[in-house]
């Protein structure tokens, strides 16, 4: 096959648009119907949605006509750059949230007054919705409509770039694995298999069927017997907690432990490299049992003798990391996540003359159109736009972190929690007070930039390098084809996305389905709270010098990585051992995949890896992903039947 560019002829561009359209549907009718538990509405729709479409269309192909690589790449395009915005918490954090506050005391009275007329229509009109049953406003939602597409967008617009001009600094010096990818790389007609394994494959796959289908018939018959152990907290979805979630927790006199063991997570880990796994457990341990009981010693913390509750418990493990003098969660989880995403083009621009780092017209004029255009909605809603260009500075920053965790791991994670990432935007500005200017941009970039709903908008890079680099191995480049595609399918999945979602609101009420009245009544609620108790839950230190220390430590494990190979901590690894992740059980199944790994080598060497223990994994992944779908089907036919 001849490397070169993509055909986008008419027929693959609608089939890929066709299902942009498909998922997007599909996406807004989660929202409503289920809300965020179900994995497609929370982290993952990509792996979900591209995975599940390729292997049916690998399937089609098998049995009929051959599929070409050029309409396999098309679809993994447009739905790599869709789906990533068709969730849950898009919808919540933009348009829902604004409604919110729009009608709900305190909340209207606090901030109704600074925000902008054109971000939720008026209460008679919210009112109307909430109540369903009658035609759709759609004069007088037009404008909020256009205002949350138009930022949806010009994110995307902005955010894509910093992909097509970095990517090189990533994919090459870096060899990020991005293990949902392998998926693709070893199953598709077109990639190398030549040491994959369908026998330990299918074992993989088999393994975890057997394990997680009975929980997926237990929804509709709630006396099927199950395997009786707590897997932990998992992406795409949690399995039972109900019964044996103490097993889990071990409390120490200054610190809380939680062990996850989940397949899913194992697998991810066990395609990570072994010095990231390594790190994440160590480093865990280092932040989790040794810092606080130094912390603890020198009469900073606390001490906590008691056997707490579960949520005190999780509590406890967020104070170990809050406070202290070196205030992990900030330096590492914030300083850290910037300095992994900025360091490594720093790093090639000073010792490789910048050869990695391209001025590429296409990427350079996307950031560029992607600022100007939401530098011009901060203008419409009386944000300064100097203030918005500071904030996507930062965001780019964490967005190009995220990307290196996501292309280690496969994780999408938050990039911080629900009232830290509020508490950051207040920090940037502390002397500001609440005014018009001040709530448009904390309500944008704490309340979604930073919140769940970053999950969507700061994953943009990392998925974007995700594809590119699949593309690569099927010896396709075409970045102007990828990025004409991929603004087609942002542009048509946010406005299908945000009109179905709509109408399915207004149809029916909120009232109707699980997912529209946890959606109204307790997730923006809890968002809508986080403005006012944000700073009040974290203290006012001196964020910058933590996070600006944060940031050079980083600089130094890297150059310290780079000049001793045996060195145990990676930048990666530490900053995910400081994250929500790894404080719900994902360090113990880092480790557990680590002494698989080291294992692997030990009895059969890269071969053994290659062929069976890699195989295997994949199995495994593709399990939950197939499990995943099934699970939300089967929630969403019994939701829509009772």
């Amino acid at each position: 096959m001849k490397r070169g560019g993509m055909q986008l002829n008419t027929s693959r561009v609608l089939l890929a648009l066709t299902l942009t359209v498909i998922w997007s549907i599909f996406g807004a009718i989660l929202t409503i119907v289920l809300g965020s538990m179900h994995g497609y509405t929370s982290y993952d729709g990509f792996a979900l949605s591209t995975t599940t479409t390729l292997l049916a269309l690998y399937v089609v192909g098998s049995y009929r006509r051959t599929v070409s690589v050029e309409t396999y790449v098309s679809i993994l395009i447009a739905l790599s750059s869709s789906t990533i915005v068709c969730s849950f918490w898009s919808f919540s954090s933009t348009f829902v949230r604004s409604c919110y506050i729009r009608i709900m005391e305190p909340y209207r009275t606090l901030f109704g007054v600074y925000m902008p007329y054109f971000w939720a229509p008026e209460a008679e009109t919210i009112n109307s919705m909430l109540l369903g049953g009658k035609g759709f406003p759609i004069l007088e939602l037009t404008p909020s409509i256009v205002f949350w597409i138009c930022l949806t967008v010009f994110s995307y617009i902005f955010l894509i770039g910093s992909a097509l001009v970095f990517r090189d600094a990533f994919l090459e010096i870096e060899k990020l694995s991005f293990p949902h990818t392998q998926i693709y790389l070893e199953l598709m007609p077109y990639s190398s298999m030549r040491r994959f394994s369908k026998g330990t494959f299918k074992a993989g796959l088999l393994f975890v069927l057997i394990l997680q289908v009975p929980y997926v018939i237990r929804q509709a018959v709630p006396w099927f017997p199950v395997v009786p152990i707590n897997w932990g907290q998992v992406f795409p979805f949690t399995v039972d907690f109900s019964e044996v979630r103490e097993i889990r927790e071990v409390y120490l006199p200054n610190s809380v432990l939680t062990f996850g063991y989940n397949p899913w997570h194992i697998a991810l880990a066990y395609l990570a490299p072994m010095d990231t796994t390594l790190s994440i457990w160590l480093s865990f341990l280092l932040l989790q049992v040794v810092y606080p009981a130094l912390a603890t010693w020198m009469g900073i913390m606390p001490m906590n003798t008691s056997r707490v509750t579960f949520q005190s418990a999780r509590n406890w493990r967020w104070i170990n990391l809050m406070y202290g003098p070196l205030k992990p969660y900030i330096t590492i989880g914030v300083g850290g996540l910037i300095g992994i995403g900025i360091w490594p083009i720093i790093l090639d621009l000073a010792f490789r003359g910048g050869r990695r780092v391209f001025l590429e017209r296409t990427g350079l004029l996307s950031i560029l159109l992607g600022a100007a255009g939401l530098s011009y909605l901060a203008y419409l809603s009386n944000s300064p736009p100097s203030q918005m260009l500071i904030g996507l500075l930062v965001l780019q920053s964490i967005a190009l972190g995220l990307a290196r965790i996501r292309g280690e791991l496969g994780l999408l994670i938050p990039p911080l929690s629900k009232p830290l990432n509020t508490a950051f935007w207040y920090r940037l500005y502390p002397w500001k007070t609440m005014d018009s200017s001040y709530f448009a941009y904390l309500h944008i970039f704490g309340g979604i930039y930073s919140s769940e709903a970053g999950v969507s908008f700061m994953s943009i890079p990392s998925l974007s390098m995700e594809t590119l680099k699949t593309m690569k191995s099927w010896k396709i480049e075409d970045r102007e084809g990828f990025y004409i595609l991929s603004l087609a399918s942002i542009i048509v999945a946010s406005t299908t996305y945000f009109l179905v979602s709509l109408e399915l609101f207004n149809t029916y009420g909120v009232s109707a389905f699980p997912g529209s009245k946890r959606l109204f009544y307790e997730t923006v609620k809890d968002e809508s709270d986080f403005l006012i108790t944000a700073v009040s839950t974290y203290p006012p230190w001196p964020w910058w010098q933590n996070i600006v220390s944060g940031l050079l430590g980083i600089g130094i494990i890297m150059m310290l990585g780079f000049t001793f190979p045996w060195f145990p901590i990676t930048p990666e690894g530490l900053v995910i051992s400081s994250t929500e992740v790894a404080m719900q059980g994902f360090w113990s199944s880092c480790l557990i995949a680590w002494i698989l790994k080291k294992l692997t080598f030990a009895v059969g060497g890269a071969y053994l890896y290659e062929r069976d223990g890699k195989s295997m994994a994949l199995g495994v992944i593709l399990g939950y992903i197939l499990t995943t779908l099934l699970s939300i089907l089967i929630s969403l036919i019994l939701v829509v039947y009772h």
